[in-house]
């Protein structure tokens, strides 16, 4: 620091060194989180190889592979210790007075500087022995069962490794996995949009040998768009599952950051990622915060993007981009245009039969009162999303809540009159519930009509 400052200049210069010192701690905690994701992972592929060597009377390659188990519990306690240490220390600055001076400042940062490399001790750890383990994995099955059909256990996608078979610390962040069993079937509704995924993705890689005879070029990608909260994430996963692939899911606005280059670099090194996987399936959720018309925002990564996705769609492995927008018309003409995305499938609102389905998932073996008629119940919700009806926070969801207070509002009075059987008879959800449900609730169509209008409306030729 100069020796002739004046005191604004020295407050200036306190924050700046405060904000470097923040972005190490910041950088540390991330560092700890990857590698922690990356044993979770290792654990779990020992884990499931395991249970796969018993199946098969291999006890000596269970055995083995659950001590490994039980050297990354050990491990992960201790990496967890440092974690904890690290985001206290983050916490900490991050709540430090802008103008501190620096050495009021940096005492968290001294902390963090003086820890050592190794993690440190943590508290003991109580693991199972050898043969708990054993008596646990052969309680659990090889297969899962999935909507009514029974289908294989799918292990996780290990991280991305480089061409000298060490993990790629960098890229490791950007990890794909196996998504929840869903399949184009169990999604309900969105039969038009099925069909296009279908014959744009799905189809070329499970019948290759058919559209290699009939010359017909497989997409590469896809635009998903419509309002908020009709299934955009939920159909996307079901389309890596329909190929069998992993899935990587990123999130655009995470893309981004304010230091210079930092946000080209996280671009490149999430297709670095995806192509190390040979076969992945990479979907983009809220893609407009970084592929906006260009001119229209400060960090635009537009040129960037198509750099890399140009090289993305001529690799040689299967590798195919799904993107997710609620603002499809304000994506750069240069993203949509053809030859980079083959289709734009539009995900609406549920009609009224889907909505029917929906009511039927959400109330599926709750108790439902005589008065609650689901019929007029979906036809009363023109307009719902998916969520309005189904998610946390929606028309079924506030219902079930209601039943609930009056069940434990009725239980405590009973308990504290000495009990009884009325008491713990089960409540069930009345059409009262419901109506109050259904006026606290504003779906999507209401509370953004523009946006759903316009969505409705949206056709990726006529807008590119």
């Amino acid at each position: 620091m100069p020796l002739f400052m004046s005191e604004s200049e020295r407050r200036r210069d306190a924050r700046r060194r405060r904000r470097r010192m923040l972005r190490e701690v910041q950088n540390a905690v991330d560092a700890a989180r990857m590698k922690r994701d990356e044993m979770l992972k290792r654990r779990a592929d020992d884990w499931n190889a395991a249970r796969v060597s018993l199946a098969k009377g291999d006890e000596a390659d269970a055995r083995r592979r659950l001590e490994s188990v039980r050297t990354c519990d050990a491990a992960l306690a201790r990496l967890d210790a440092r974690l904890a240490r690290f985001e206290a220390m983050e916490r900490e600055m991050e709540c430090a007075d802008a103008d501190a001076t620096f050495d009021e400042s940096s005492a968290a940062f001294s902390r963090f500087v003086k820890e050592p490399e190794s993690e440190h001790e943590a508290e003991p750890v109580s693991l199972p022995s050898i043969d708990e383990m054993m008596e646990k994995l052969a309680g659990e099955p090889l297969v899962e069962t999935v909507g009514g059909k029974d289908r294989p256990k799918q292990p996780p996608v290990a991280p991305p490794v480089s061409a000298d078979g060490d993990v790629e610390t960098a890229a490791s962040k950007w990890t794909a996995t196996k998504p929840d069993n869903i399949r184009l079937d169990d999604v309900i509704g969105l039969d038009d949009a099925k069909a296009v995924v279908r014959d744009a993705l799905v189809n070329p890689v499970n019948h290759p040998d058919v559209y290699k005879t009939l010359k017909v070029a497989p997409g590469t990608g896809l635009l998903l768009y419509g309002p908020p909260g009709t299934g955009k994430t939920l159909f996307a996963k079901a389309v890596a599952n329909e190929m069998d692939m992993p899935f990587m899911e990123v999130r655009c606005d995470k893309l981004k950051s304010k230091y210079v280059g930092d946000t080209e670099k996280n671009v490149a090194e999430m297709f670095r990622a995806a192509r190390a996987l040979k076969r992945c399936v990479l979907f983009l959720d809220e893609c407009n915060a970084i592929l906006s018309r260009r001119g229209d925002q400060k960090v635009c990564m537009v040129e960037q993007f198509l750099v890399e996705l140009d090289g993305f769609a001529a690799s040689d492995a299967q590798l195919f981009v799904l993107m997710a927008t609620n603002l499809p018309w304000t994506l750069d003409g240069a993203i949509t245009r053809s030859g980079r995305l083959s289709e734009a499938v539009y995900v609406g609102l549920p009609d009224e039969a889907t909505r029917r389905k929906l009511f039927d998932i959400a109330f599926k073996d709750v108790p439902l009162a005589s008065d609650v008629d689901l019929d007029a119940l979906a036809a009363a919700t023109e307009g719902f999303s998916g969520a309005d009806i189904a998610a946390k926070g929606g028309l079924c969801h506030k219902a079930k809540t209601y039943a609930a207070r009056r069940w434990i509002a009725r239980r405590e009075a009973g308990n504290a009159a000495g009990g009884g059987t009325s008491e713990s008879a089960v409540e069930c959800v009345t059409g009262e519930d419901v109506k109050k449900a259904l006026a606290e609730v504003v779906p999507i169509s209401k509370s953004a009509p523009d946006v759903v209008e316009r969505n409705k409306n949206y056709s990726m030729k006529k807008e590119g």
